[in-house]
């Protein structure tokens, strides 16, 4: 590398000698190298006369280099000077700190020291003032403060460092005198206090709010420091209460069944014998039946006319419209008695049911909040409390309405309702958070659920096996009495379903129609011998029911499948009549027709017979007379008939809008076959037509005296 760079050194000075060379042509090499020693010679000189120029200067600045080392070397020694006399502060200051910590943990363990000290001192110093107080003073306000405050020494006592300190054991045997003499006095002080809660005419719940919640702190000491005498409290608070309310319900219930009102005994069955107590109040036949007849008369109206029946029906015992307030009612306050008994009001079993259980919980959900709060205690440990102060009172009531409902209670509709009451007060409950009467509200479920089933039940079977000849229906076929009566109930029931939480009515109400129909056909087979009055006889019952369940408005799921239930029973015995009604006026007609026709459909989905166009059969073998008798025959006599149809109708149906509705079904059977009779005659005798009333005419008459019928 470094012969590359001589080389390079020399090529650069041949360069320069070529230069001087090329510029100077015949130089001569000698005379140009003195010439370049006397220039450097020159330059020497120079050079030599500016060093002395500037050689003064030079001196003073090599003076002022001497003098800035010398400063240097002076700052130096006082920085050095500096930095060990910094480090000698930082020694100090370290040492101040950690005396500084000392003397912090020493203030701490004195404040600390001072501390336990002065609880030990107050804990081991009881005043005379204090020991007076809790010993002879008289119980307030104050009293209760040093009570409070013996009861943190007592803690303080047993929890310090110093518990088992000789001052400690010196003072404690007379802190435990001092404890049992508060013990001994909050003990006789609280049961007096208990005892004037049993005192007659006395409000105990008052007392309970003004006076014990306000020693609460005694009976609190008692539980920090006196377990056996805070239980013997409980005991003693549960045994007053358990007697207190005791007697209250157990009065309560003496005077509430006063006020029941049975509205439906044991004598009242739905399907009764004796056309007597078949009847809904004390009245004669001869009244039931133009009741009856009125009510049908008020339903075919509809509109305000129904809820006028309604109205009018109230005292009816299977009606249950002013009844199903109590469902809205069920937190109202109980009846009272007493003012009760002076106004001489009565009430329907549920009420007094509602009442009596409403007295129940109200006392239940107030003490549950008051032992809770008075005794101090968690919701789990109050039960105890709870099943001592209500078992015996809750046993009694349910036993009293167990013997109430074997026994007395014949209403299924007060049973479902009290059903009802007994789920909505249990959720109340639940709502509160109160869970403690679970057991009641399950107990009074199995209590009501099977006396329904056995009523209900008895319904059925009383239906089932009645005594069909013992009825006098005096060939009306009016609605009869057990129909009203069972329509009211089925009313009834609909209007409760949705109330129900359970399916267990609407298959009792499935099996009660199934019989009750049953009943209604085999009485009308057993007293009418014309099957015309019997299909009548059900079709006007079977009328009154649907009309029944229309009241309802908008009845619901329940109501509307109810309903659908009869109208395809009516419908049924509606084409069975019209069908025995055209056999009966124009039975010669109604064979030749279904003899030589095809009917594409005898009955559509609303009971009435198909219009549609229909066929002819083989009419190869028709008898040519045999129809122009037939036509001859109804020209003469159709309208005669008609009147006679229209009486029929008239006599035998009770609903106006039913009249109608089988009036004009039957007259499109008529017109069907007329028509048919019609077309036959133009395939046999086309020459009958010009002798015959213009079918046409025949045919506007009929559709006239459809439109135009008038019940």
């Amino acid at each position: 590398m470094d012969s590359s760079r001589s080389s390079r050194d020399q090529n650069r000075d041949y360069r320069f000698l070529s230069e001087i060379v090329a510029s100077e042509k015949d130089l001569d090499i000698r005379a140009y190298t003195k010439k370049i020693k006397e220039e450097l010679s020159r330059l020497e000189d120079d050079c030599i006369t500016d060093f002395l120029t500037i050689n003064k200067e030079v001196g003073t600045l090599y003076n002022e280099l001497n003098n800035s080392n010398r400063i240097l070397t002076k700052i130096e020694g006082v920085v050095d000077v500096f930095q060990s006399e910094l480090s000698e502060i930082a020694n100090q200051v370290s040492i101040l700190q950690e005396r500084s910590s000392s003397y912090n943990t020493a203030l701490k363990n004195r404040k600390e020291l001072e501390k336990i000290m002065s609880g030990h001192i107050e804990t081991i110093i009881l005043s005379e003032e204090l020991i007076k107080n809790l010993c002879d003073g008289e119980v307030d306000q104050v009293y209760m403060d040093n009570v409070e405050r013996l009861s943190k020494i007592l803690v303080n006592s047993r929890m310090s460092d110093f518990a088992e300190s000789r001052s400690m054991l010196e003072i404690r045997p007379e802190l435990d005198k001092l404890k049992l003499k508060v013990c001994s006095r909050a003990r006789s002080f609280l049961i007096v206090k208990m005892n004037n809660m049993r005192k007659p005419k006395t409000n105990f719940q008052i007392l309970q709010e003004s006076v014990l919640l306000k020693f609460k702190p005694l009976l609190v000491f008692l539980k920090e420091h006196s377990q056996e005498t805070f239980v013997e409290l409980t005991n003693y608070y549960a045994e007053v209460m358990q007697k207190i309310y005791y007697h209250l319900i157990k009065t309560y219930i003496k005077e509430s069944k006063k006020l029941i009102e049975e509205r439906i005994t044991k004598n009242h069955l739905i399907v009764n014998e004796d056309i007597k107590a078949a009847a809904t109040t004390q009245q004669s036949l001869k009244d039931l039946l133009t009741n009856i007849q009125t009510n049908i008369k008020t339903m075919a109206e509809g509109g305000a006319g129904a809820t006028q029946q309604t109205e009018s029906n109230k005292e009816s015992p299977y009606v249950i419209d002013d009844r199903l307030h109590i469902i809205e009612a069920v937190d109202n306050q109980p009846q009272v008695s007493r003012i009760s008994q002076q106004r001489h009001q009565r009430y329907p079993p549920e009420e007094i049911f509602r009442s009596q259980n409403r007295l129940i919980i109200e006392a239940v959900s107030k003490e549950f909040v008051f032992i809770l709060e008075f005794f101090d205690l968690k919701t789990a440990q109050c039960s105890f409390i709870f099943n001592q102060i209500f078992q015996k009172v809750i046993n009694y009531y349910l036993d009293w309405l167990q013997l109430y409902i074997q026994n007395s209670l014949y209403d299924v509709l007060s049973i479902l309702l009290m059903t009802i009451v007994n789920e909505e007060n249990k959720k109340l409950l639940h709502k509160n958070k109160i869970l403690v009467l679970d057991y009641f509200f399950d107990k009074v479920n199995m209590l009501l659920w099977p006396r329904f089933s056995q009523l209900f039940d008895g319904l059925i079977e009383n239906a089932r096996r009645a005594n069909l000849a013992n009825f006098k229906l005096y060939n009306q076929t009016t609605v009869h009495s057990s129909t009203i009566k069972y329509a009211e109930t089925i009313r009834s029931f609909s209007m409760i379903q949705p109330y129900l939480s359970q399916d267990m009515l609407s298959l009792k109400v499935g099996s009660f129609r199934t019989v009750f129909i049953e009943f209604l056909s085999q009485l009308g087979a057993t007293h009418f011998q014309e099957p015309k009055d019997r299909r009548s006889f059900m079709i006007n019952n079977l009328d009154f029911i649907i009309n029944t369940l229309k009241q309802l408005g908008t009845p619901g799921e329940q109501g509307t499948q109810e309903i659908d239930y009869y109208f395809k029973d009516i419908h049924r015995f509606l084409a069975n009549l019209q069908q025995q009604m055209m056999k009966d006026y124009f039975g010669a007609l109604d064979q030749l027709i279904q003899k030589h026709f095809y009917f594409p459909s005898e009955e559509n989905q609303d009971g009435e017979e198909s219009l549609s166009t229909s066929k002819f059969k083989d009419v190869s073998q028709v008898n040519p007379k045999v129809i122009e008798d037939i036509a001859n025959e109804f020209q003469i006599s159709y309208k005669a008939k008609l009147q006679q149809v229209t009486q029929e109708i008239n006599h035998g149906i009770q609903n106006s809008k039913t009249k109608t509705e089988v009036f004009q079904t039957f007259m499109r059977g008529l017109m069907l076959r007329f028509t048919s009779l019609t077309e036959l005659i133009k395939q046999v005798n086309p020459r009958l037509l010009k002798e015959m009333q213009p079918p046409h005419l025949i045919l506007l008459d009929l559709k006239s005296a459809s439109q135009n019928c008038d019940f």
